[in-house]
C-alpha cells in the first residue's frame, strides 16, 4: 500500500491514461492505421479518454493542494 491509502489503482489509472494518449496521439498523426472494427466504437473511445483527463485533471489539482500542507 503506497502513503495515499491505494494499492494499485494509481498504476492501473496511469496505465489506462497512457492507452488511451498513444490512441489519441495516433488518432491525430496516423502512425498505424487503426483498424476498422475500432471505427464503431471511435466516439465512445474518445468519449472516455476525455473523462480520464477530466478526472486526471481533477486529482492532480487535488493531490497538489493537500501536498501543500503536509511538509510543514
Amino acid at each position: 500500500m503506497d502513503s495515499h491509502g491505494r494499492s494499485g489503482s494509481g498504476i492501473f489509472f496511469l496505465i489506462i491514461n497512457l492507452i488511451f494518449a498513444a490512441y489519441f496521439i495516433n488518432y491525430a498523426l496516423n502512425f498505424y492505421p487503426i483498424p476498422a472494427a475500432i471505427d464503431p466504437y471511435n466516439k465512445w473511445i474518445i468519449f472516455a479518454g476525455g473523462i480520464l483527463i477530466i478526472f486526471g485533471a481533477i486529482n492532480h489539482f487535488r493531490l497538489k493542494s493537500m501536498s501543500r500542507y503536509r511538509y510543514q
